[in-house]
């Protein structure tokens, strides 16, 4: 008998502990915010925009079959003034019949204005919390965030998320903008090594190609490349309004200034997270050409830090290889006797543009985003005499050494170039 009481007594206790819907919540009554976006209040501290999927539209129920609901229609958002994050989202509450759930919640977006007086208070509020994702990205837009999110328009997804997924991880086939999560970010808030960066954020400046046209400020604005940009500043027209291109520069949470996409190009390319991107050169022999490369990386960098009293001396060394994409004057480069002009000429042209972006790092910001640091740190038996030489104040003293490396390895389809042939000669 005592065995039966027993066996029941198991069978009830365990009844009891597998039973984990108490406190179960349907999809059905969340509402799934996707994006963040925080600017500094009129009337309260924090101006909080949240932008929220709508799965009616997403699953085409708005009137669409099958997957016809998606897009800007698959998202809406709802702006509100209030004290912090936290009390701006159970303010939302108050009127969205559906609970708000972050968890899912791809990108925070921080304006400018507000960066400027920093961003910890509301990212430490971040990190605590359950339900935001330590991988979500972290962006500082051009303008309001509240303006960057209503200009968001995935056409392209159904899923309005995977638009977030995918710009902000475009940088490993473009190198426009840096890989900046909200982890990544927290550590470099706190280490005395090295100082943050996330992606800028933007929405164009003009409706269309004639605007820019007609704009004082690009009609004599001198021929660049296509990375020379800085979000808002992109001169295209299209349904796309929202922009990603750049870095947002701080120095511990203060954001302190921006960086162009070709900028955001060099930090990459010196902090290893470069993959490949194209490059676009002067033909060394026809500089009204142009050449067009895939660069990519053949080899992590290496970074060398030599101490010389208050002036450190960095060296930095950066191995590409490239395949030719196109060569607009017809020059056959393909020959081994010529390639050897694009590839000086190209390393020449990285070497330059890397020097000036780690000038600019030192003497304008001076603020080691290149994590240097972590290099300088290795030249100090304790933690005392590291936080005593005072890294960060030396940075801004600091010479560079850049050497790049570059070897073109394949021609594209093309083995050799042939001149164009007319009645005036090849």
């Amino acid at each position: 008998m005592n065995r039966i009481i027993g066996f029941i007594l198991i069978i009830f206790i365990l009844c009891t502990m597998l039973s984990g819907c108490y406190d179960s919540r349907d999809v059905d009554d969340l509402t799934y915010v996707i994006a963040v976006g925080l600017d500094k209040g009129k009337l309260e501290p924090l101006r909080l925009t949240l932008q929220y999927a709508v799965p009616k539209e997403m699953g085409g129920g708005g009137g669409g079959g099958g997957g016809e609901g998606g897009g800007s229609k698959a998202i809406s958002t709802v702006t509100v003034e209030c004290s912090s994050l936290s009390s701006g989202i159970n303010l939302v509450n108050g009127f969205v019949s559906k609970q708000i759930n972050v968890s899912h919640a791809i990108v925070a977006v921080f304006s400018e204005e507000l960066a400027k007086e920093g961003i910890s208070k509301f990212l430490y509020g971040m990190e605590r919390g359950r339900e935001f994702r330590p991988n979500m990205y972290v962006a500082v837009s051009r303008g309001s965030a509240e303006h960057y999110l209503s200009q968001v328009q995935p056409i392209q997804e159904v899923d309005p998320t995977k638009y977030y997924q995918l710009i902000f991880s475009s940088y490993k086939y473009t190198g426009f903008a840096p890989n900046s999560k909200l982890f990544s970010l927290l550590n470099k808030f706190k280490n005395t090594m090295g100082q943050p960066v996330v992606a800028l954020a933007g929405v164009s400046k003009h409706k269309s190609l004639d605007d820019f046209a007609k704009d004082p400020d690009f009609a004599k604005k001198p021929p660049t490349t296509e990375q020379n940009f800085l979000p808002g500043n992109i001169i295209k027209q299209g349904d796309i309004a929202g922009e990603i291109m750049g870095l947002a520069v701080f120095d511990g949470d203060k954001f302190m200034g921006e960086m162009t996409g070709e900028e955001s190009t060099d930090y990459l390319m010196v902090t290893g997270d470069y993959s490949n991107s194209y490059l676009t050169m002067p033909d060394p022999k026809k500089p009204d050409n142009y050449i067009i490369l895939n660069v990519k990386q053949s080899r992590y960098p290496v970074s060398k830090v030599k101490l010389m009293g208050n002036t450190p001396q960095i060296n930095v060394e950066i191995k590409l290889e490239a395949d030719f994409i196109a060569i607009q004057s017809g020059f056959n480069y393909e020959n081994p006797q010529n390639l050897g002009l694009v590839e000086n000429a190209a390393s020449s042209l990285i070497k330059d543009r890397v020097t000036r972006f780690l000038n600019r790092t030192s003497k304008e910001f001076q603020c080691d985003i290149c994590s240097f640091g972590k290099e300088a740190v290795k030249k100090f038996l304790t933690t005392k005499q590291w936080n005593d030489y005072n890294w960060f104040g030396k940075y801004k003293n600091a010479n560079f050494n850049v050497k790049v490396e570059m070897r073109i390895r394949r021609p594209g389809l093309m083995i050799r170039t042939v001149p164009i042939n007319t009645s005036q000669g090849g």
